[in-house]
């Protein structure tokens, strides 16, 4: 056990590799090309929308550790890139893309601790760095379980995750995630359980900037700012939960309803 254990461990840490440069670079969103507004408002709310996306925690199963359990995880996430706007790529006037050389996946490994509380209370927090990127996402939570260990009934509960992004001076971003989770354990011939799981997730973010400085070949700089916007998701949550002794296996699979967009999790825990 622990040799698979390592085997996966490593292959999470060599996952990032797998993405390019993400930057990000603000000044992609103001444009100089004559007759185009200057500031990129619809281009900001996407990218606010895809980072959030791919820095938010993992929701996983509802059920409470008992008031002296932990679980300490690192959740390797992979995340689709829509490159359908174009403050992606540099253009011909002076505007450069968000990132040196984007690529198709966002990718992160989330470490996450979690402590259980007596009557199905729980907390914990995550560190989620962006790969390939200066972003970190740092997010604190609450859970409950209000429905929880019965031998025919699912545990059922809410979880809310409250959180921000780091490592670009200029955004300001919030993000809060309240969930309904709805997970039942079951036990496989007496030497490892399975813990199915589903969840509603609605994401609330706000983000704006601080005036941030661009040039455009002068000598002088030119300074924009977002004002903050809201922006509002709704997410479908399937995923599973595989345990054997203290050792967790999961796998979890994240859905944007409102375009189809997948976030995938990968996880490795260790019950305690």
């Amino acid at each position: 056990m622990r040799k698979i254990s390592l085997t996966i461990a490593l292959l999470f840490v060599a996952l990032p590799s797998l993405a390019k440069d993400f930057g990000p670079d603000l000044g992609a969103f103001y444009k100089t090309c004559p007759g185009c507004e200057a500031i990129d408002y619809a281009g900001y709310k996407d990218w606010v929308m895809q980072i959030g996306g791919a820095l938010a925690p993992n929701v996983g199963p509802i059920a409470s550790y008992g008031s002296n359990g932990y679980e300490l995880s690192i959740i390797t996430g992979l995340s689709e890139v829509s490159k359908k706007m174009d403050y992606w790529v540099p253009d011909d006037f002076g505007r450069p893309g968000i990132g040196k050389a984007p690529g198709n996946l966002f990718v992160t490994n989330q470490i996450r601790l979690r402590k259980g509380l007596p009557h199905g209370f729980r907390i914990g927090g995550s560190a989620t760095p962006l790969y390939n990127s200066s972003l970190w996402g740092l997010s604190l939570e609450v859970s409950w379980a209000f429905i929880n260990g019965y031998k025919h009934i699912p545990d059922m509960g809410f979880v809310v995750a409250v959180g921000t992004v780091l490592g670009e001076s200029d955004l300001m971003m919030i993000q809060v995630h309240p969930s309904f989770v709805v997970s039942k354990r079951f036990s496989i011939a007496g030497l490892f359980q399975l813990t199915p799981y589903f969840a509603y997730n609605f994401v609330f973010i706000r983000a704006g900037t601080h005036a941030h400085a661009v040039y455009r070949g002068a000598t002088s700089s030119v300074e924009f700012a977002f004002d903050p916007i809201n922006v509002f998701r709704h997410r479908l949550v399937f995923g599973l939960d595989a345990t054997a002794s203290f050792v967790v296996l999961g796998f979890e699979l994240g859905l944007d309803v409102q375009n189809t967009r997948l976030n995938y999790g990968l996880k490795l825990g260790f019950l305690f």
